[in-house]
C-alpha cells in the first residue's frame, strides 16, 4: 500500500536522523573532552599551571623561560634551575616535578644559544661568558613576582654561573650545585666565592672525570655552611639528575636539602675518598681513565675549565692519572682528532706537528716536558695519523679543540709549540685566541695554506720563541720575518738558530740538535707549577 510504504520510508529517515543525532552527540562530547584534555595539558595537569614567556637580559638578549606551580604552591617560595652546557630547560623536568610535589614554584629557562633561545655568537662556547645575565634576569623576575625565599640549583656550567651570580645576589637563600667546574669558558665561580656564605650542597659522581675534584674544592674552600655528596657513578650534570637509577638519589639529596637547608647542611658529607684515576688512588683503572678522558671532549658533557685539582695536596691544576691517556679532540666542524695526553701540572704544553707528521713525532720532547711536571697534549692534525681527513686551511679549528681540552681540564696556562705548519698556524691562532699564554715555533714558514704567520705576529701579545736551522731556507726566512715584525711592534720574543738544515720535527728528534731544542724550550717556559721562575 502506498501509504504504508511512505510511512516506512519516513520511519527509516527518522531512524537515520536519530542515528546521526546520536553520532553527532558522541562526536561533540568527544570534542569537549579533547578540548578539556588540552586545557589540562596546557596547565600541566593535576592542578599544575605553567606560564611560558620571554625575559630580557641586561644586554638586551631575549630568552624563553617558564614558571610552573601547583594549586597548592606555597606563596613566595621559588626554585630557579639553570641547565648545563648543550642542555636546555627540559632537562630539569624530573626535578621540577619533585619540587612541585613539595608545592614550590619552579622557574626554568634556556641559556643563550641553547634550547629555544637564539644565538648571537658563532658558537655556543662563545656565549657562555654572558649566561650570568640570564640568572640575573630570572632572579629579578622572581623577586618582582613576590618571591620571598629563593632556592637555586645549577648543573655543570649552570652551577658555575650560579655561584658567580650568588656572590652579588643576597636574594638567594641556598644553592644546590651538580657536577659543576670552578671555571668554564670565561665564567669564574671562585673569583668572589668567599662572599657566597649561604648554605650550599654539592652533588657529584665520584667517577665523573674532573667534576669531583672541582666539587671537593668548592666544599673545602666554602665560606659558610656546605655539604658534599659524592655518588658512586660517572654520570654528569642533568644526565645524573635524569638517570632512572641515580636520578632519584641525586634529586632526593637536592630536594631534601631545600626542605630545610640550615638543618640539612649540618649532616655529614658523603665523600667517597680518592677519585678513580686521580691523585692518591694507586689502583686507577687505565682503561676507565682513558674512557673518561675521551668523554671530556665529547658532547653533551661539559667537564669544564678550572685552575687546579686537589685530592692529596697535588700541585694546583694537576690532572687525574699520571699515565699517557688516549683522548679525542672534537673540533667545531665535527672531526674527532686522535690525541695523547700526559697529565701533569697546571701549565699545559700543546704540541702541533708538521705537515706529513703525526703526534708521535716529537721524539723525547713530550716525555721530557712531562717529566719536568708539565701537562703535555699532542694530537694528529686533520688528514694526519689516526685523525680523519680534512682541509689543512682549517688547522685553527684543530688548535681550538686542543685549547678547549686543556682549558676544560684545568689548565692555568697554555703554551702552543708548533713544528713547521704547526708553528705557522699556532702563531695565527695566538693572534686571536687570548687563552694562549705563549708560542714556540720550530721551523715555521712565513705562510702555510692561508695561515700568515708574519701578519699574525703583531697581533700576538704573549711571549714568542722562534727556532729554526740556518740551512732550512724557508724556515730561516720565516724566523727572520717573525723576529723583525716582533721587534717593530715591541713585542716579547726570542729567536734561536741552529747550524743545521733539519726541519720541524726532524730537528726536534735529532740526536745532536734535538737535545739543544729541548733545553732551550724548557729554559724558556715558566715553572710547571705556574709560579714565576
Amino acid at each position: 500500500m502506498p501509504g504504508r510504504g511512505l510511512q516506512t520510508t519516513r520511519l527509516r529517515a527518522a531512524e537515520r536522523r536519530s542515528d546521526f543525532g546520536r553520532l553527532a552527540y558522541r562526536r561533540s562530547t568527544l570534542l569537549v573532552i579533547a578540548i578539556a584534555a588540552l586545557l589540562v595539558a596546557a596547565c600541566g595537569g593535576d592542578g599544575v599551571e605553567r606560564e611560558d614567556f620571554d625575559l630580557t637580559a641586561s644586554d638586551g638578549f631575549v630568552f624563553p623561560a617558564e614558571v610552573t606551580l601547583s594549586d597548592d604552591s606555597v606563596h613566595g617560595v621559588w626554585v630557579l634551575l639553570g641547565h648545563q652546557f648543550t642542555g636546555n630547560r627540559r632537562d630539569w623536568d624530573s626535578l621540577r616535578d619533585d619540587f612541585l610535589d613539595r608545592d614550590l614554584t619552579v622557574m626554568t629557562w634556556d641559556f643563550r644559544c641553547h634550547g629555544e633561545a637564539p644565538c648571537e655568537t658563532e658558537t655556543k662556547g662563545e656565549s657562555v661568558e654572558q649566561i650570568w645575565r640570564e640568572w640575573m634576569a630570572s632572579l629579578d623576575y622572581a623577586v618582582a613576582q613576590g618571591a620571598t625565599t629563593i632556592y637555586a640549583a645549577g648543573a655543570s656550567m649552570g652551577g658555575t654561573s650560579l655561584i658567580q651570580v650568588a656572590a652579588d645576589r643576597p636574594e638567594i637563600d641556598a644553592l644546590a650545585i651538580v657536577s659543576s667546574p670552578n671555571r668554564f669558558k670565561g665564567l669564574d665561580a671562585l673569583a668572589n666565592y668567599e662572599r657566597v656564605t649561604i648554605p650550599k650542597i654539592f652533588v657529584v659522581g665520584r667517577a665523573d672525570n674532573f667534576a669531583p675534584v672541582f666539587s671537593r674544592r668548592y666544599h673545602e674552600q666554602a665560606t659558610g655552611p656546605s655539604r658534599l655528596v659524592m655518588l658512586e657513578t660517572e654520570l654528569h650534570g642533568t644526565t645524573l639528575v635524569q638517570d632512572k637509577d641515580w636520578g632519584p638519589i641525586a634529586r632526593g639529596h637536592v630536594v631534601e636539602f631545600f626542605d630545610d637547608p640550615a638543618t640539612m647542611v649540618t649532616l655529614a658529607s658523603i665523600d667517597l675518598g680518592p677519585i678513580p684515576g686521580g691523585p692518591g688512588d694507586d689502583s686507577a683503572d687505565t682503561e676507565q681513565s682513558q674512557t673518561a678522558q675521551a668523554q671530556t671532549s665529547a658532547p653533551p658533557q661539559d667537564v669544564d675549565d678550572d685552575s687546579q685539582a686537589t685530592t692529596s695536596e697535588p700541585a694546583p691544576g694537576a690532572v687525574p692519572n699520571t699515565d699517557v691517556v688516549d683522548v679525542i679532540l672534537r673540533t667545531e666542524d665535527g672531526l674527532d682528532l686522535a690525541a695523547n695526553l700526559r697529565p701533569g701540572g697546571p701549565v699545559w704544553i700543546l704540541l702541533g706537528h708538521q705537515n706529513g707528521g703525526e703526534r708521535g713525532g716529537w721524539g723525547e720532547l713530550d716525555g721530557q716536558l712531562h717529566a719536568d711536571g708539565y701537562s703535555v697534549l699532542a694530537w694528529d692534525f686533520r688528514g694526519h695519523g689516526d685523525s680523519p681527513a680534512g682541509d689543512l686551511s682549517d688547522l685553527d679549528l684543530d688548535w681550538a679543540a686542543a685549547i678547549d681540552h686543556a682549558e676544560d681540564s684545568g689548565a692555568m696556562a697554555i703554551y702552543a709549540v708548533g713544528a713547521s705548519m704547526g708553528g705557522t698556524s699556532a702563531l695565527t691562532v695566538a693572534g686571536s685566541d687570548a687563552r694562549i699564554d705563549g708560542v714556540v715555533t720550530i721551523s715555521a714558514p712565513a705562510q702555510f695554506v692561508g695561515f700568515d704567520g708574519g701578519a699574525a705576529v703583531p697581533e700576538v701579545s704573549v711571549p714568542m720563541l722562534f727556532m729554526a736551522g740556518t740551512g732550512d731556507r724557508s724556515a730561516f726566512s720565516g724566523l727572520e720575518l717573525f723576529r723583525g715584525r716582533a721587534e717593530q711592534a715591541g713585542l716579547s720574543h726570542d729567536a734561536i738558530t741552529y747550524d743545521s738544515s733539519l726541519h720541524g720535527n726532524a730537528l726536534v728528534r735529532d740526536s745532536v740538535f734535538g737535545a739543544q731544542v729541548h733545553d732551550e724550550i724548557l729554559a724558556w717556559l715558566p715553572s710547571p707549577d705556574g709560579t714565576p721562575d
